[in-house]
């Protein structure tokens, strides 16, 4: 009995020892590097006793005393295993190498992330674009409803995939969300030790009052890559963090309609609604943002619709109205960085500012690297 056991006892295996052919777990056996994000390596497996392929996320090796690293990992596993919903990737595992280092075991993805086809095709055709956003608000609308806030919607984090059912969008990287009514998700503050967001995407408050944003920073993040979706280009942009910020906290964005003149007028006020500086005058959920855009898609468009307004009103109800985060901030001409917005700025702590990216206050801010668990995508080093 005791040499049957030895037989089949799984190797040991840490985060350092991840190649192709080795087993992880006795039953995941790893195929190809297929992604290489700031924390963490994915990796394409398969699972040959079911024949399934899965991507396979864990912690880079070099950064396991990194605070932030692990927490991140276990943090998007607990908030994963809550989701139902098509339009978030989901999680099948969860572990621990023998060096301690974390792992997910997640669906893998048969696509490309937003950002590349951004890129490859400059401008996305409006009713494209607002399917592929119906899809994330189905996303967000579970998210939400059960207290969550991904805190890093924007377009590396967005997959179109191909599926049984035809393309579809699903919402990855709840490293930094926040999640108080997830059991074992971090508590931790976000601040100098713990990343904040994007700042191409990130909501005026998230940058001011991280911990004090709520649901809505979501909504001003959809506005951000719908803008960019439809322009080729982001509303706010900087060759640094702090000048990034500085123009979301006090300038507006140059209007669609200017940047594309076919564009229809309703589409882009909503956007513009998106982007309101004051969290009270964006759309309330995105049930409400989703009734506004539907009329602008597909069919499918509007099939998501009752779908997200379903989700939403199985959300326990609020106790009390959210709070306005920030002060009016009165509109301004695009261009350098203006005396407003470094008055701005001046509210903003340096501890956040420092966090942002995890980047030093006026260091070069550079384009996101392709993300995770695609396979049309190139491998980063």
């Amino acid at each position: 009995m005791q040499q049957s056991s030895l037989a089949f006892a799984a190797p040991r295996v840490g985060s350092r020892d991840l190649r192709e052919g080795v087993l992880v777990a006795g039953k995941y056996r790893i195929e190809k590097l297929i992604a290489r994000g700031g924390m963490g390596l994915v990796f394409r497996a398969s699972q040959p006793m079911i024949a399934r392929s899965v991507a396979l996320k864990v912690v880079r090796p070099e950064l396991l005393a990194h605070p932030d690293a692990a927490e991140k990992l276990l943090t998007e596993a607990c908030v994963l295993s809550r989701f139902q919903n098509d339009h978030v990737c989901r999680i099948f595992d969860a572990g621990r190498l023998e060096d301690g280092a974390p792992y997910l075991v997640l669906e893998y993805l048969d696509g490309t992330d937003l950002r590349v086809l951004l890129n490859r095709e400059k401008r996305i055709e409006p009713a494209r674009a607002v399917d592929w956003m119906m899809s994330l608000l189905e996303a967000l609308a579970e998210a939400h409803s059960l207290g969550i806030v991904h805190r890093d919607v924007k377009p590396e984090n967005l997959v179109l995939a191909r599926t049984p059912s035809g393309d579809s969008v699903k919402l990855l990287d709840f490293g930094i969300c926040s999640a108080p009514n997830v059991k074992g998700a971090s508590e931790r503050k976000f601040g100098e030790d713990y990343g904040i967001g994007s700042p191409h995407y990130m909501a005026p408050e998230q940058i001011s009052s991280p911990d004090a944003s709520d649901h809505r920073i979501d909504i001003w993040s959809v506005g951000v890559v719908l803008f960019e979706l439809l322009s080729g280009e982001p509303p706010f942009e900087g060759d640094s963090a702090m000048s990034i910020c500085a123009q979301v906290l006090a300038r507006e964005p140059i209007s669609l309609t200017q940047l594309v003149p076919t564009l229809p007028a309703g589409l882009a006020q909503i956007v513009n609604r998106c982007l309101s500086k004051e969290p009270d005058k964006r759309y309330a959920d995105v049930a409400e943002l989703a009734a506004a855009l539907a009329p602008y898609g597909s069919v499918a468009a509007r099939e998501a619709l009752p779908r997200i307004h379903r989700t939403l009103s199985s959300a326990p109800p609020r106790n009390e109205e959210p709070a306005d985060l920030t002060e009016p901030t009165p509109p301004s001409t695009v261009g350098p960085a203006s005396r407003r917005a470094r008055s701005a700025l001046g509210d903003v702590s340096a501890a956040v500012m420092a966090s942002v990216l995890n980047t030093r206050a006026g260091a070069a801010v550079q384009k996101p690297l392709a993300r995770l668990l695609t396979s049309n995508r190139k491998e980063t080093s």
